[in-house]
């Protein structure tokens, strides 16, 4: 005999049990029906709407290594529009929410918040900052009641919260904010010390200035001469025609007779020389005598100037010294007040931001209800019909299984089988 069963011979087990199958089917559409009528309870859902901005702490007017080192002392804690979502279903709100509102089990004991939780569902719209909160509930009235307190609630926590958070930071920082106010309070002397008892920076500054220019003018001068030394002798080889000494020419024979008067009469200058080669050589030892003066004088003012120069050099060195010392000295002192300066800014920066939130109710300005819950009129959980459709589709399908199941196990009994053979 052939074990395999075909598709005609399932149908046919299948048909052969149909009242089965409408017992089954019929069984759980009265269930179904029981259960859609006389057990189960309309729920409705009621929600608010809440436009949450989000709150950040903010940094101004400071450099980032003190920001940084003030950064731990936030005002308030940064909340995100995550941040609301998860902190609207907590203990704090939910109990305020119970108190308000008196809810109370069957025993008349007032509810545990984590009951009320499993009520609740909160969920972000899209990319918005708005956040839906859904209650449900058998009593519509009582739905739209419970999302309204939520969210009057969870406003007046995150008040609360920044409230606090704030006085904390401030009391904090009124602490933090004295010991900087110490601190640049010894700066500011020790730079006052400085001052007044140190050389000072600018009068070094218009000396070193000053040396400067002068070596300037002393160069200027120094290389006017050297040109000038260079020019006489020159001349001199030319005069002398290469020669070491000046002509033999003896000065006395040179006779010049001048008058001494003041006459206004022309005189003639007279000169006797008692040759003109002696005359030439006269002449020519006059002029090398003049630029030799010329070349002596000058020499010495070039080893004055050079003098002059060296000890200018000597000075201004010293000076730029003295001044590079004192700057580095007025430069610390100014640092160390400088970041003092920084840090109590910081620090009082912060101190007026915690009074602020301390004072203000940031939490209801930040988060708004843009649409408060109103009462459903029509249930949110699926309607009799569904549940009777739903118990249909199930009884028919649990038949049809019991059907074949039923009809397999007798169409392929051992025994059956052997009857079959012996026949």
């Amino acid at each position: 005999m052939n074990e395999e069963i075909t598709l005609r011979e399932l149908i046919e087990m299948i048909l052969k049990r149909k009242w089965l199958i409408c017992i089954i089917t019929a069984a759980a559409i009265l269930l179904s029906g029981i259960y859609s009528f006389f057990i189960l309870k309309p729920t409705y859902s009621a929600s608010a709407t809440l436009l949450a901005n989000p709150i950040e702490n903010k940094q101004t007017g400071i450099t980032a290594g003190i920001n940084e080192m003030v950064d731990s002392l936030a005002v308030f804690p940064d909340m995100t529009i995550d941040t609301y979502k998860e902190q609207v279903i907590n203990s704090t709100v939910l109990t305020n929410t119970i108190n308000e509102l008196n809810l109370t089990n069957d025993s008349g004991e007032a509810i545990q918040w984590s009951t009320l939780a499993k009520k609740l569902s909160v969920e972000k719209v899209g990319n918005t900052n708005l956040l839906k909160i859904t209650v449900k509930d058998k009593d519509p009235e009582m739905a739209a009641k419970i999302a309204n307190s939520v969210a009057d609630k969870f406003i007046k926590y995150v008040s609360d919260n920044t409230r606090k958070f704030g006085e904390q930071a401030t009391a904090v920082i009124e602490e933090r904010l004295k010991n900087e106010e110490s601190k640049l309070e010894e700066e500011a002397k020790k730079l006052k010390e400085y001052l007044a008892n140190s050389q000072n920076i600018d009068q070094l500054k218009l000396e070193v200035q000053s040396l400067y220019s002068k070596i300037d003018e002393y160069n200027i001068q120094l290389i006017d001469i050297e040109k000038q030394i260079q020019a006489d002798i020159d001349a001199l080889k030319v005069i002398l025609g290469g020669k070491e000494t000046f002509s033999n020419v003896n000065l006395d024979d040179i006779k010049l007779n001048v008058p001494l008067d003041n006459s206004n009469s022309n005189q003639d200058l007279e000169i006797s020389v008692k040759s003109g080669n002696e005359l030439q050589d006269a002449l020519v030892t006059i002029k090398a005598t003049e630029i030799e003066t010329r070349l002596v004088q000058n020499n010495a003012e070039k080893s004055s100037l050079e003098a002059k120069i060296k000890e200018l050099e000597d000075r201004l060195k010293e000076t730029q010294s003295l001044l590079a010392e004192e700057e580095y000295k007025y430069n610390a002192i100014l640092r160390n007040y400088d970041l003092a300066e920084q840090t109590y800014n910081a620090y009082l920066d912060r101190h007026k931001e915690a009074v602020l939130a301390a004072t203000s109710n940031i939490g209801e300005s930040a988060i708004i209800v843009s649409a408060p819950a109103t009462v459903p009129i029509v249930p949110s959980n699926h309607g009799k019909l569904f549940y009777l459709v739903i118990g249909t589709f199930i009884g028919l399908i649990f038949g049809v299984f019991v059907a074949f199941v039923v009809g397999y196990w007798k169409e392929t009994d051992p025994r059956k089988r052997e009857q079959f053979r012996e026949n």
